[in-house]
């Protein structure tokens, strides 16, 4: 008796499974009905498929269908099942359009806001999920402008995704500088919840400070950031190479200017160091041919002889000349400060003008006011060997001493002893 009591409670738990089953769509459709309704979500679908692993969504629009935050053509999810609840294990995503912006808020995306916690206080973190994203697109309204982002990748999000990101901006504007178009091809790469993105960013003009963002020209612009973010995105650290065609400053202008950056920092502060080097430096205010004509001038005067000489110690200069330098920068809110710690200009014949060991020139941003602590010294050439040393002095201004050696040319010689001057805030 008991085995047909048995065997009929098994036929039962049969049928009702059987009826589950064939019920399943209805069931799954309700359930999704029920769960986008609790959240307020407006929302359209095709459910295709409802199976114990894999349900699959096709034509999902999120949002007003005439401006929808979020399209795509199909997203299969796997559940898995451990000893608790099932979980999500695997999503795969395919022709997504997404939608958005981005303010000092933060990121916002329409009806796929709904789904975050906007109370919970806890830091931002990938989920424990793998991820397949095919053609997926997203044009983001940002401070900066609209970004265009075309995202492929597939893997773990919290460690072993890794997938290609192309973006473009146009008639970009931020921190004092403008360029008409930035596009950037990057590999993403996910490990222990840390996104790392890497590869060329291009512009084809860099300008920045001044009223008009032409303080500091760059054509031809080619970087390589290496940057590594914090698992709650909140922070940042990496490095960037790469350089440029050609850049221009006042008075000033370089070829292919190099720049190699190490960097850390979050959206208050930012520390850096690097190099910024180049070659083909003419420099407006060492003009040798009009050294050569005041020379021609006063040819019958002492003085004539070491124009004469100066001239071509500058011209040497300019000839297959090459810049380096080493610098530092730190901002923490509107603040920030440049502090080049070497520079050297070297030219033909051994001429160089250079700063001193241990010297540096302080730029604070953005009022651009300056200060050289240190000395520069020139020789080789053609040049006269001299050394200009300047420090600051308390409550304003600086202070120095120049040392140059005699200076002759032909039967004419210059002499000075050191020459010591102060300079006060007004001048």
């Amino acid at each position: 008796m008991k085995y047909r009591i048995a065997a009929a409670l098994l036929l039962v738990a049969f049928g009702m499974f059987a009826l589950v089953w064939l019920q399943r769509g209805q069931i799954a459709q309700h359930y999704v009905q029920k769960t986008l309704a609790a959240k307020g979500v407006r929302a359209s679908y095709d459910l295709r498929q409802v199976a114990f692993r894999t349900q699959r969504i096709e034509n999902l629009v999120l949002g007003d269908p005439a401006r929808p935050d979020l399209t795509a053509r199909s997203v299969e999810v796997d559940i898995g099942y451990g000893l608790g609840l099932p979980y999500v294990a695997n999503v795969r995503a395919r022709g997504v359009r997404v939608f958005g912006s981005v303010d000092t808020g933060g990121l916002h995306l329409g009806e796929l806001d709904k789904f975050r916690d906007r109370t919970s206080t806890a830091p931002f973190n990938m989920p424990d999920i793998d991820l397949t994203l095919d053609d997926t697109r997203a044009q983001l309204v940002t401070p900066l402008g609209a970004v265009g982002l075309s995202i492929n990748g597939t893997g773990n999000l919290q460690s072993g995704f890794a997938g290609k990101v192309a973006a473009q901006m146009r008639d970009v504007a931020a921190a004092g500088c403008v360029t008409p178009q930035v596009t950037a091809y990057l590999d993403v790469a996910m490990k222990n919840s840390a996104p790392r993105l890497s590869g060329p960013v291009r512009a084809p003009a860099l300008g920045c400070g001044g009223a008009k963002n032409d303080m500091v020209t760059l054509a031809g612009v080619a970087l390589k950031p290496d940057v590594t973010l914090s698992p709650a995105l909140d922070s940042w650290r990496g490095t960037i190479g790469g350089g440029a065609q050609a850049m221009r400053a006042p008075g000033v202008l370089a070829s292919v200017p190099a720049l190699a950056v190490r960097f850390s920092g979050d959206a208050n502060k930012l520390d850096a160091d690097g190099s910024l080097d180049g070659a083909n430096v003419k420099i407006a205010a060492l003009d040798p041919a009009a050294l050569r004509s005041a020379a021609r001038s006063s040819a019958e005067t002492p003085v004539g002889p070491l124009l004469e000489k100066l001239s071509g110690g500058l011209a040497a200069l300019e000839q297959d000349s090459r810049f380096k330098s080493r610098f530092a920068f730190s901002k923490e809110g509107a603040r920030a400060k440049i502090s080049v710690t070497a520079l050297e200009l070297a030219g033909a014949q051994g001429s160089r003008v250079a700063l001193s060991n241990g010297g540096r020139i302080d730029v604070s941003l953005p009022d651009g006011r300056w200060t050289l602590d240190g000395g520069i010294a020139s020789s080789g050439g053609g040049l006269p060997e001299m050394a200009l040393r300047v420090h600051p002095v308390e409550g304003g201004g600086v202070s120095g001493q120049m040392f140059m050696k005699p200076y002759a040319a032909d039967t004419a010689r210059l002499a000075l002893e050191p020459v010591r001057f102060t300079a006060g805030t007004g001048g």
